[in-house]
C-alpha cells in the first residue's frame, strides 16, 4: 500500500496537506508540538502491538513446525516441495513471517491515518464550540477560517481515499469471505480437535478484527467530519454580514452534501450503519448454516 500510494504521488501530497492543516493555529488552542506528541504516542502503542500479534503467530508457526500437534503442517506448508527438507520448511517460515506483516503493517499504517484524520475533525469541533463560548456573536466573523480548515481535512481525506478505496475493497472481500469459511468448516465439519478448534478460533478472530478496526476508524472519519452540523446551528447570525452568511450557508450545504469519508472502491461510504449492516449478514449467514445442519 505503502509503495502504490508514493509511486502515484498521493502520499506525498497528503502528508504535505496534513501537515499544513496542522501547523494552522488559526481556529486550533493547541500547539503544533502538543498534536504531533499526542500523534507518537498513537504509533508508537500501535506498532507495539503489531509486533506482539507478528511474535505471537510466528511462534505458533515455530511451534507447529517443531512439535506434533498437527501432524500436516509441514506437509502443507512445504507443498509441493518435500516437507521433510529442513531448508524448504525454514524458507517457508520466513515466508510465512513476512506474509504476516503484509497483513498486519498495511492495516496499522491505515488504521493510523484515518485516527488522524478523524483527531483532526474532533479537534475542530471542539474548538467551534470554545469560540462559541468565548466570542458569542463574534463567532460569525471566524466562519470562513473553520470552513477553510474544514475544506483542507475534506481534500485530505479524497486525496487518501484515492488508493485506499482499492485496500478497503481488497479487505472486506477477502476477510469477510475467510470468515464465512472459517465459520462454514466450523459448523459443518463435525468433531475436530482442540487443536484445530484453537486455529479456527484465532484465525477467524483475526480477520473479525481486521475488519472491524478498519471500519470502525474509517466511520470515526465519517461521523468527526460531519459532527460540526449541530454546533453550526449554535451559532448566532443575527449581526453577521451578507459575505458571513453566505460562508455560513455554503458550510451547511457541504455538511449537509455527500457523505465525507472513506469507501469501498467508491461503491458504499463506511458508516456506523454499514458496520451494522455487514455484522447483520453475517450473523445471518450463521445461523443459517446453524439451522441447516441442524
Amino acid at each position: 500500500m505503502l509503495r502504490a500510494c508514493w509511486s502515484r504521488d498521493h502520499l506525498q501530497i497528503f502528508f504535505r496537506n496534513l501537515n499544513k492543516i496542522v501547523a494552522d493555529t488559526t481556529t486550533s488552542s493547541n500547539t503544533v508540538d502538543e498534536k504531533y506528541d499526542e500523534w507518537r504516542k498513537i504509533v508508537r502503542f500501535r506498532t507495539v502491538v503489531a509486533w506482539i500479534l507478528t511474535f505471537v503467530s510466528f511462534s505458533s508457526l515455530i511451534v507447529q513446525s517443531v512439535t506434533e500437534y498437527n501432524d500436516d503442517f509441514d506437509t502443507g506448508i512445504a507443498n509441493p516441495f518435500p516437507h521433510r527438507n529442513k531448508a524448504v520448511t525454514y524458507f517457508f517460515l520466513c515466508l510465512q513471517i513476512w506474509e504476516v506483516g503484509a497483513w498486519l503493517f498495511p492495516i496499522l499504517f491505515q488504521v493510523t491515518l484515518f485516527t488522524f484524520l478523524s483527531h483532526q475533525f474532533s479537534s475542530l469541533d471542539k474548538d467551534i464550540i470554545r469560540m462559541i463560548e468565548e466570542n458569542g456573536e463574534m463567532i460569525s466573523q471566524k466562519v470562513k477560517d473553520i470552513r477553510r480548515k474544514h475544506l483542507q481535512l475534506c481534500k485530505a481525506v479524497s486525496i487518501l481515499e484515492q488508493d485506499t478505496q482499492y485496500f478497503m475493497a481488497a479487505t472486506y472481500v477477502s476477510n469477510i469471505f475467510l470468515v464465512c469459511f472459517i465459520v462454514y468448516q466450523m459448523v459443518t465439519s463435525g468433531t475436530l480437535s482442540i487443536f484445530t478448534y484453537v486455529s479456527f478460533s484465532s484465525w477467524l478472530m483475526m480477520n473479525t478484527m481486521i475488519t472491524l478496526t478498519v471500519s470502525v476508524t474509517a466511520a470515526q472519519v465519517n461521523e468527526q467530519a460531519h459532527s460540526l452540523l449541530e454546533n453550526i446551528y449554535d451559532v448566532d447570525m443575527s449581526k453577521a454580514s451578507t459575505f458571513e452568511s453566505l460562508e455560513m450557508q455554503m458550510f451547511l450545504s457541504k455538511l449537509n452534501g455527500p457523505a465525507i469519508g472513506f469507501t469501498a472502491m467508491g461503491f458504499v461510504t463506511v458508516t456506523k450503519e454499514f458496520i451494522l449492516t455487514l455484522g447483520g449478514i453475517i450473523i445471518t449467514y450463521f445461523f443459517l448454516l446453524l439451522q441447516f445442519q441442524l
